[in-house]
């Protein structure tokens, strides 16, 4: 059976958009506090983490999400494929529940430094970086995957 035109484009965009969130999953690891006792997450309890979904992990800690500015790439990274948004949009969606009173939008930092000093020192921190830590701080964090 021969495809249309049509279809073998639509297939190689599908193609295209699978590869490319294969290879953005690369682009960051999920780094949680190294007190917290999760050993893994599935993809669709961050998505709740970072929308103020879910609010407590399973222990009772409140969770306390954080990301790198808007601009790192992998924050870029995480929004594309594991939140399946723009920057634009889940600013827009944070700004609606702040102003109805509905929640606190996950911290932001300007440097990495800062963003993993506040993860190790904050029971319930989950955040989103480039690679796996290293150095004085990699002792109080844990590198946790995120399945389907």
């Amino acid at each position: 059976m021969f495809l249309g035109c049509k279809q073998l484009i639509a297939l190689l965009f599908i193609f295209a958009l699978r590869v490319d969130a294969i290879l953005a999953a690369d682009d960051y690891v999920v780094v949680i506090n190294a007190k917290n006792s999760v050993q893994q997450v599935t993809a669709h309890q961050v998505k709740d983490f970072y929308y103020g979904r879910t609010a407590f992990w399973e222990s009772g800690s409140k969770v306390r999400p954080a990301l790198l500015d808007q601009k790192s790439p992998a924050t870029l990274a995480f929004f594309g494929s594991l939140l399946n948004t723009e920057p634009g949009s889940f600013s827009a969606f944070w700004r609606r529940r702040l102003f109805s009173g509905r929640g606190v939008p996950p911290r932001q930092f300007s440097s990495e430094r800062e963003l993993l000093e506040f993860v190790s020192q904050t029971e319930g921190a989950i955040a989103v970086i480039e690679k796996a830590p290293t150095g004085d701080l990699a002792s109080l964090l844990k590198v946790i995957p995120v399945t389907q």
